[in-house]
């Protein structure tokens, strides 16, 4: 018998803030619809242009703003490879 496919979560609003590191008070603001925190995110830092310094992204439901998840992302030149 097949295994069943999980169901996609249904889409709803987020809003997620976006600031280069460092700079925590010139944050954007955004609200997307998305089925994830991080499809949310995804769909801000698409729509960004590159920068070469670090960006930080928190995101959270609009109606559950103490669910929060941060994710910082670096550019390619930044990156510590051993």
């Amino acid at each position: 018998m097949p295994e069943a496919t999980p169901a996609a979560a249904e889409p709803r609003q987020f809003i997620v803030a976006a600031w280069e590191d460092g700079q925590h008070g010139q944050r954007e603001l955004r609200q997307v619809e998305a089925s994830s925190h991080e499809e949310a995110i995804a769909a801000v830092a698409a729509s960004r242009t590159p920068t070469d310094v670090g960006v930080v992204y928190e995101a959270w439901p609009r109606t559950e703003p103490d669910s929060v998840v941060r994710i910082t992302l670096e550019p390619r030149e930044r990156w510590r490879i051993p």
